[in-house]
C-alpha cells in the first residue's frame, strides 16, 4: 500500500501536469495556426482534418471537435506524465524540461504516428471532398499529403517544445507549492529519499523495458514467420498486413504503405503485450518470482493462447471477416514485381483457408509467448538474486 503521502504527492503529480499538459497543449496550437498561415491554410485546417476522420461531415464542426479533442487529450498525457515523474521535476526546472522532452517524444510514438499512419492518411480523399464542398477553399489530395507530411515531421519539434514547456511549468508549480506549504514540502522530500522505493521502482521500470524489447524480438520473428509461410503457399507476401491495416481504415487499397503500416501495427501492439507478459517478472516476491523463471517457458506458451483467444480470434471474425465478406469474392490481392506478378489470391480463396490460419496463428501465438517469455527470464535471471529487488512473504 502507499503510505498518505505518497499518495498526496502523486495526486498533485497528476493535477499540475494536468495544468501543465493544457497550457502547454495550447501553446502548440497557437503554433500550429501559424504554420497553417504561412502554408496558405486556413487557420484550423488540421484539426478539421482530425474531426473528419473521426466521422465528422461538418468541417467547422470537425474543426472545433479536432481542436477540444486535442487539448483533452494533452491534459490527459499531462496528468499521466505528471504523477510519474514527480521525483524528476520537482525540484530542478532543468531536469523538468529535458524529462518533459522524453515525454514528448513518447507521446509522439505512440500516439501521433499512429493516428497519421492509419487514420488520417487513409481519410484523403473523404477529407478533400468536405473541404471543397463545404467551404470556398480548395486543396487538392496532393497539397493535403504534403500538408500531413510536413506536419508529421515538424510535429517532432512541436512534441519537443510541448515537452519543454509542460516540464518547465510542472517544475514551477511543484517549486511553488513547496515554498508555500512546509507540510507538503516535507512529504516530497520524504517521498524523494525513499531510496529502497526508489530502487525498487527502477527495477519494476527496467522489467518492463525488457518486456517490451522481447515483445518486439517475439514480433519480429512472428513476422518474419508470417511472410515466409506466406511465400511458401503462393499468398502475396504482406496479404496477412494488408487485410489487417485494411480492416482498421475501412479502405481497400492495395499499396507498400498499407503492408509496412500493417508491420508497424503488429510489432508496436506486440511490443506493448510483451511489458503485460513481463509483469509478473517486475513483482517483489521470491515465491512469484522463483516459480516465474522456473515455469516461464509454460507461462509463455500459455499466453500466447491466451492472445489467440482474445485478441487475434475476436479480431479475425469482427473486424477483417465482415471485410472480407462485403468485398467482391473475385476481386484479386496481388503481389507485382518488376519482372511480372508474382503471386495473386482472391477474396473468396482467402476466406476459404480461414479455418487453416486461424490453426497457424494458435501456433505464432503460442511461439510468439514461448519467445517473449524466455527472453524475459533471461535478461531478468540476476534480479531474483539481488537483495534489494525481492521480498520474503513471512508466512
Amino acid at each position: 500500500m502507499l503510505r498518505f503521502g505518497t499518495q498526496s504527492i502523486l495526486l498533485d503529480g497528476a493535477i499540475y501536469g494536468a495544468i501543465a499538459g493544457a497550457i502547454a497543449t495550447w501553446s502548440i496550437s497557437s503554433i500550429l495556426a501559424l504554420v497553417e498561415a504561412s502554408m496558405g491554410l486556413p487557420i484550423g485546417a488540421f484539426y478539421s482534418i482530425i474531426g473528419i476522420t473521426l466521422g465528422m461531415d461538418n468541417v467547422v464542426a470537425a474543426s472545433y471537435f479536432g481542436f477540444g479533442l486535442h487539448i483533452l487529450i494533452g491534459t490527459l498525457m499531462g496528468a499521466l506524465v505528471g504523477a510519474a515523474i514527480v521525483r524528476l521535476v520537482s525540484n530542478s526546472p532543468f531536469n523538468g524540461i529535458l524529462t518533459g522532452m522524453v515525454a514528448g517524444i513518447i507521446i509522439w510514438l505512440i500516439i501521433f504516428l499512429p493516428i497519421t499512419a492509419f487514420l488520417v492518411q487513409p481519410s484523403i480523399t473523404q477529407i478533400v471532398t468536405l473541404l471543397a464542398l463545404t467551404t470556398n477553399f480548395s486543396i487538392s489530395t496532393t497539397e493535403i499529403n504534403q500538408f500531413m507530411q510536413t506536419t508529421a515531421l515538424s510535429s517532432v519539434l512541436f512534441h519537443l517544445i510541448w515537452g519543454a514547456l509542460f516540464g518547465f511549468i510542472i517544475s514551477s508549480l511543484f517549486r511553488i507549492k513547496s515554498y508555500r506549504n512546509t507540510n507538503w514540502k516535507t512529504n516530497l522530500e520524504s517521498y524523494m529519499a525513499n531510496k529502497e522505493d526508489q530502487q525498487a521502482s527502477r527495477i519494476r521500470f527496467r522489467v518492463l523495458g525488457i518486456g517490451v524489447l522481447a515483445g518486439f524480438l517475439a514480433s519480429a520473428c512472428i513476422s518474419g514467420l508470417i511472410l515466409v509461410v506466406e511465400k511458401t503457399i503462393d499468398i502475396p507476401v504482406g496479404t496477412f498486413y494488408l487485410v489487417l491495416v485494411s480492416s482498421i481504415t475501412q479502405t481497400h487499397q492495395e499499396s507498400v504503405n498499407m503492408i509496412v503500416a500493417g508491420l508497424l501495427l503488429h510489432l508496436f501492439t506486440g511490443s506493448i503485450i510483451g511489458a503485460i507478459i513481463s509483469i509478473p517478472f517486475a513483482l517483489r516476491d521470491h515465491r512469484i518470482l522463483s516459480t516465474m523463471h522456473k515455469y516461464a517457458p509454460i507461462y509463455g506458451l500459455v499466453c500466447g493462447v491466451i492472445i489467440w483467444a482474445f485478441l487475434f480470434v475476436p479480431v479475425t471474425f469482427w473486424v477483417i471477416m465482415p471485410l472480407l465478406g462485403d468485398l467482391d469474392q473475385n476481386q484479386l490481392i496481388v503481389q507485382q514485381t518488376p519482372v511480372g506478378t508474382a503471386a495473386s489470391i482472391t477474396v473468396g480463396e482467402l476466406l476459404s483457408i480461414n479455418d487453416k490460419i486461424l490453426i497457424g496463428a494458435l501456433v505464432f501465438n503460442m511461439f510468439y509467448g514461448l519467445v517473449a517469455s524466455i527472453i524475459v527470464k533471461s535478461m531478468t535471471g540476476k534480479l531474483v538474486s539481488h537483495p534489494n529487488t525481492i521480498q520474503e512473504i513471512s508466512m
